[in-house]
């Protein structure tokens, strides 16, 4: 069986753009995106003030939908959203296709881990694990009874 995928990595010139596709995108898993959605201003300040793009931003779109996206900050450290198994092949060939340097992934961890193995497999470089964060989000707050007290 052959399958093609229409998924492609699309970088992004214009931060101002990526904010508003991407972050809008990106809004519908707020707790999941926080870290991504909350540095899109300060990268939009800067460039503007600068004059220059800072970091690399990027979207996996299948055709014209965008179903993930990125930012790889100057460094190396790539801060990625949530990804099926064809958006991290997608995202690693348009990486590895575009000599982009990575050293080190952020994002949900089962996804940060397969990237990992998917862009050393395409580069033959290594991978380790670092270190696991997590993103707690509340999603049901129980009030309790006031206790009466003197």
């Amino acid at each position: 069986m052959v399958r093609f995928s229409s998924l492609r990595l699309v970088e992004f010139t214009n931060p101002l753009l990526f904010q508003v596709q991407v972050g809008k995108w990106m809004e519908v898993r707020e707790a999941e995106n926080s870290y991504l959605l909350g540095r899109l201003p300060w990268i939009v300040s800067g460039a503007q003030a600068n004059g220059k793009m800072p970091e690399r931003l990027f979207a996996v779109q299948d055709g014209d939908q965008i179903v993930g996206a990125g930012i790889l900050f100057h460094g190396g450290c790539l801060c990625h959203t949530w990804a099926s198994p064809e958006m991290m092949d997608a995202m690693a060939d348009g990486l590895v296709a575009g000599k982009w340097q990575v050293n080190t992934l952020l994002g949900p961890a089962h996804v940060s881990w397969q990237l990992a193995k998917r862009l050393a497999e395409r580069t033959g470089q290594g991978y380790e694990l670092g270190r696991a964060e997590r993103i707690y989000q509340v999603t049901r707050v129980d009030h309790q009874p006031r206790v009466g007290g003197p």
